[in-house]
Order: C-alpha cells, then sequence, then structure tokens
C-alpha cells in the first residue's frame, strides 16, 4: 500500500467514526444538558395516627393538680408520651400529671414518636383570690386577610383596650386592642393579661380561603404547589374544572406533572387494578403531602368511590386518575384532550411529542390485558399502554369541596 493509499484510508476511518460516534444512538446531541433533579420519594412512609387527648384546656389553682390521658391508636401512652412546657416556671407535666406551679398560662406540646403530628393542650394556673379575665369567645375563626374583634372584661367592665395580648404564634394573628387581624393559616393561642387579674386566653384559627368558591366549569384555578422547572422549582399547580355536582367541583391539573410508571412491572397475571397500583399510593402519599398544606387538604373531598367497578373502589382516596368515561364525558373531542406538561415532568422522563404534547395516565384498566390499561395519546385519542411505562404523565384530579 503506498503512503497516499495509506492516507487516504486513515481519513475514511476518521469520517466513519465521527458519523457513528454521532449518530450511533439514534439521537441528536446539544450543548445543553439537563442534569435530572432529585425526586420527591415515591415509597410509602410508615403508618402513623393522631394523638387524642382528654382535654385541651386545664384550670387550676397554684398547688393544684390535675390529669390528663393521652392515646394514640385506642392505645393509652399517658406514661410514655413526652411532654413539653413552654413556661416551666408556671406547670409541670409528669406522665399526664398536670402541677399548677405559679399564675399563668401555659401550652404543653404532646409528642409520641408514632403519632402523625404533636397536640397542645393549655393549662390556666390561677390564684383563686384574684379577678378572673373574661373572654367574649374561647375560640375566632377566620380566613387569611379577614378581621374580627373580640372583647375583654374585668369585673363586667371592658379592659379590651387595657389588656396585654400574647400570640403565640404571630405568623397567624396579631391583635392590638381587640381587634384580630387573620396572617396566616394555622392556629394560635393568645393569652390575656391583666396587672392584679388572673390571665385569660383564647384561640384564633386561620383558613385560607376556598379558591373555587367562584370557579365555574372551564377555568382554571391555581391550588396547591409542585415541583414544575427543569431545576425542581415548586410553583402553583393549575388546575382545569371539569364538572359541577352540588356543592363539589370536579378537577383535574392543566399540565402533566409528573412522570410516574402506573405499575412496577409484575409477574401476576393482573398488575392494572387501579385501587392496588403503585401509582394510586403515589398520588396519595408522596404528591397529596408535597402538593397540599393542611388548609389545603380540608377543601378536598374524600372519595369513597370512584366507579361502579371494583377496580375502581377505594376507601379514603383523595387524589386520583380520571376514567377513560370521565374523559369521553368532560372534554368534548381529542383537541381537548391534549395535554402539555411541565418541565419537571420531561425530566423525569415524559416522552414528548410534535406540538409539545404527551401521553397521560387514565385509572381504566385493559379488559383484554392485565399488564396494560389506557392513557390519552398525545393526539388526543386512546390507547394502551404497559404498567411500567415511565414515559406516560400524571394528570392528578380531585373532588373539591365548596
Amino acid at each position: 500500500m503506498t503512503r497516499k493509499h495509506f492516507v487516504f484510508l486513515a481519513i475514511c476511518l476518521l469520517f466513519v467514526s465521527i458519523i457513528t460516534s454521532g449518530c450511533g444512538s439514534g439521537k441528536t446531541t446539544t450543548d445543553t444538558q439537563y442534569v435530572p433533579v432529585p425526586r420527591p420519594t415515591v415509597e410509602p412512609t410508615p403508618v402513623k395516627y393522631a394523638l387524642e387527648l382528654s382535654s385541651t384546656k386545664f384550670t387550676m389553682n397554684v398547688g393544684n393538680t390535675d390529669n390528663i390521658t393521652v392515646t394514640l391508636n385506642g392505645e393509652d401512652i399517658t406514661e410514655t408520651a413526652t411532654y413539653t412546657v413552654d413556661q416551666e416556671a408556671i406547670a409541670r407535666v409528669e406522665k399526664g400529671v398536670i402541677t399548677g406551679l405559679s399564675v399563668g398560662v401555659a401550652i404543653v406540646t404532646v409528642h409520641d414518636d408514632n403519632a402523625e403530628s404533636d397536640k397542645n393542650f393549655v393549662v390556666n394556673v390561677i390564684d383563686p383570690n384574684a379577678s378572673i379575665l373574661e373572654v367574649s369567645k374561647e375560640t375566632v375563626s377566620l380566613v387569611v386577610g379577614d378581621t374580627e374583634d373580640i372583647v375583654i372584661t374585668l369585673g363586667g367592665n371592658p379592659v379590651t383596650e387595657d389588656v396585654t395580648y400574647d400570640v403565640k404564634d404571630s405568623s397567624v394573628a396579631s391583635v392590638e386592642k381587640g381587634k384580630i387581624t387573620a396572617l396566616g393559616e394555622g392556629s394560635s393561642i393568645v393569652v390575656v393579661s391583666f396587672s392584679g387579674a388572673n390571665s385569660a386566653f383564647f384561640t384564633v384559627d386561620v383558613m385560607i380561603e376556598n379558591p373555587f368558591k367562584d370557579a365555574v366549569v372551564g377555568d382554571t384555578v391555581p391550588f396547591g404547589r409542585y415541583y414544575q422547572t427543569a431545576k425542581g422549582e415548586i410553583q402553583p399547580i393549575e388546575w382545569r374544572v371539569l364538572h359541577k355536582d352540588n356543592n363539589r367541583l370536579l378537577i383535574v391539573s392543566d399540565y402533566g406533572l409528573d412522570s410516574i410508571h402506573f405499575n412496577r412491572f409484575s409477574r401476576t397475571e393482573t398488575c392494572n387494578v387501579w385501587i392496588d397500583s403503585f401509582i394510586c399510593l403515589w398520588l396519595n402519599d408522596s404528591f397529596y403531602n408535597t402538593a397540599f398544606t393542611s388548609g389545603e387538604k380540608s377543601f378536598i373531598s374524600v372519595n369513597g368511590k370512584l366507579g361502579d367497578n371494583i377496580e375502581e373502589t377505594a376507601q379514603g382516596v383523595n387524589v386520583f386518575l380520571l376514567s377513560k368515561t370521565e374523559v369521553e364525558t368532560y372534554f368534548a373531542n381529542d383537541d381537548a384532550r391534549k395535554c402539555l406538561s411541565t418541565e419537571y415532568a420531561q425530566m423525569a422522563g415524559t416522552v414528548v411529542y410534535e406540538g409539545g404534547f404527551i401521553k397521560w395516565w387514565l385509572r381504566s384498566p385493559n379488559p383484554n390485558n392485565g399488564q396494560s390499561v389506557y392513557f390519552v395519546y398525545d393526539n388526543g385519542s386512546f390507547l394502551f399502554d404497559g404498567v411500567g411505562d415511565i414515559g406516560v404523565v400524571v394528570r392528578p384530579a380531585l373532588w373539591i369541596n365548596l
């Protein structure tokens, strides 16, 4: 082989190498490479239960004692629960025994590792020889931004503008000269003090306003928050109102929010049953607790039954997928069923088709194949896909109470 032939062969081999390295995968590459963002856990959390207190308010004289009973899932845990007193000079709690130490109001937090959240109770320790402040309301319930007046009296005389107000959680409300202003979602104790008198207290419960109260079919309403951008930033979720049923609204996310398989691959003949699926668990655990605050959850209607088929029956299901029948009913045509997805869903593995449209899961099983379920294709038509496909998008659906 001559030197000329050798050089020509080397150039050809180099050219083939470049071509195959760029095209061997069947995909083109770009200068911008997104790095997958951390995903929320989709594993089930340990089962926890609500603490139950025998009372949430105790009034006693200095030096006296009282008892509280704490139960968890029907079991008495009074002696093993942990009690934390915010004013240790006022009260002490040991194994459920409450002791009044000095005049004032103390808030006690009860904790157990197996409880879903802590619970509080209030101890008002008084001097029986001192006058008692009286409040016009024990509990004031407001919506964020609202105001309400409370009246404080001492021996029948108004002292509203003269007493001191100690709001235990200043992010929830403020109180000035008896005017309560709701600032943020939550609950707070307000302790009222006046020189020479026993203290009193009242509770302020603040809720957010139902964002769907004026919504009609066809509206889109922001509600809750979820991962949206390619960087995993959490932003408000847009929901489309599909149907009104008396005092409830059926809504579905306007965009595909995440890419989750319907179920893990299974060797069983049937793994497309909605209520037993991985996606049902994920929607009602990880997604539900990530997307909504406790106040927002109060607007979500718990569904006892979603359909006539046994595979659609679910006790305590808050979030679900639409069925094929519901989509046919509430979406006018194929174009109306087309859906786009968030950047985050694309980063999670969503397959994106021409125009940016994607496939989205339904809860209806394939009657002829126990390993596939219906989905809406990018062109708005209905097809089947295997339960383990990660390229199909989740559009959560909810019933909202008005």
